[in-house]
């Protein structure tokens, strides 16, 4: 740096002689000279870009990252799993924001735009641990549009709906998932929750189950009617003294009931009674939606469904068309507290 201040002073000395105009003049050259001097000693300090494979990052890195702070690491990874498979092979640092892009555009027409939003943001998470390793400097993922919300669904199955599926869960061959489905419906927990439950979260003669840990990361006390303690009860006879939904094969519960939902469906379907395309999730808003209808307590059903906020209830709970023609015909009765409309018939 020495230089540098010789090369300064030696503008300086030269500029005496100037007049005001030329020394202005000289000045913002130099400053000039100077911003380009830095600017090319700054990239020659630059430390060559890393050679690191995201299939390789991916590996080392991600997934045992993954398995100690995630609760779900299995749907983490198996989204990240998608970027590897596509990308597997580049260097980190050669990816763009473009590769980011069409590979979402590939996954968006196999799922729902929330579901899309979690490959987003779980591709995100891959490119930020990347930048704390000091492999990147950009996330490739940072700035691109977020995936449109869905409108809220209002998918609750009516009465009959329920009698035909209640009937034949009771009957399917496979009574571990079908339970499990029964389960979800009569205490609107999420599928998740029902297939992890261990035998040591129940207290009160099966009539409260403590679960440990919720989507929101606290533990949540339910309160079990008698439907869903006699289903309880039943699952024991498949119990493997740890898990209420013990899995076929190997240690662990069950997974997604998702082959059971499909017969669920397809007797529906040849019954004639489904009136759209539900999943296991619906059930969860059919049990808040009819606990709303009978008990009118939105702040009960918030409690119930262990959400922190009261609007995210909202988006679960749907009042059925007659329900809210009895609600109008009472507000226009009140309004009128004993009058009568009598219109004028003559003009």
């Amino acid at each position: 740096m020495k230089g540098l201040e010789i090369f300064s002073a030696d503008i300086d000395e030269h500029t005496i002689e100037q007049s005001p105009v030329e020394v202005y003049s000289t000045k913002i050259e130099q400053q000039e000279m100077m911003r380009k001097l830095l600017k090319l000693l700054e990239s020659e300090r630059l430390e060559p870009e890393s050679d690191e494979i995201l299939e390789e990052f991916i590996n080392d890195i991600i997934t045992p990252w993954s398995e100690q702070n995630h609760r779900d690491s299995v749907g983490f990874l198996r989204r990240v799993e998608k970027l590897k498979k596509r990308y597997g092979n580049m260097r980190l640092c050669d990816i763009r924001k473009k590769h980011i892009m069409i590979l979402l555009n590939e996954i968006a027409p196999t799922v729902q735009s929330p579901t899309l939003g979690k490959y987003q943001s779980a591709f995100s998470r891959v490119f930020s641990l990347a930048i704390a390793m000091d492999y990147l400097d950009k996330n490739p993922v940072q700035g691109l549009p977020r995936p449109k919300n869905n409108p809220p669904k209002t998918r609750v199955l009516e009465l009959v709906e329920l009698s035909v599926a209640i009937e034949y869960l009771l009957s399917d061959s496979n009574q571990v998932q079908a339970l499990a489905i029964l389960l979800c419906l009569f205490t609107g927990l999420r599928q998740g929750n029902v297939i992890s439950i261990q035998l040591t979260w129940f207290a009160n003669n099966f009539h409260i189950l403590n679960i440990p840990v919720t989507k929101s990361g606290k533990p949540q006390q339910i309160a079990l009617n008698s439907a869903a303690v006699s289903i309880v009860k039943e699952a024991l006879k498949y119990s493997d003294g740890v898990f209420l939904y013990p899995a076929k094969t190997g240690s662990g519960h069950i997974t997604k009931p998702t082959t059971c939902m499909e017969r669920l469906r397809s007797h529906m379907k040849d019954r004639g009674v489904l009136n759209g395309h539900f999943t296991c999730h619906d059930l969860r808003r059919c049990y808040a939606s009819y606990q709303l209808r009978t008990c009118g307590d939105i702040r009960l059903v918030q409690q119930s469904l262990g959400h922190a906020d009261c609007k995210t209830t909202q988006i679960y709970t749907y009042h059925a068309d007659e329900r809210l023609l009895e609600a109008s015909e009472q507000t226009a009765s009140a309004l009128l507290n004993g009058l009568e409309l009598t219109f004028n018939r003559n003009s």
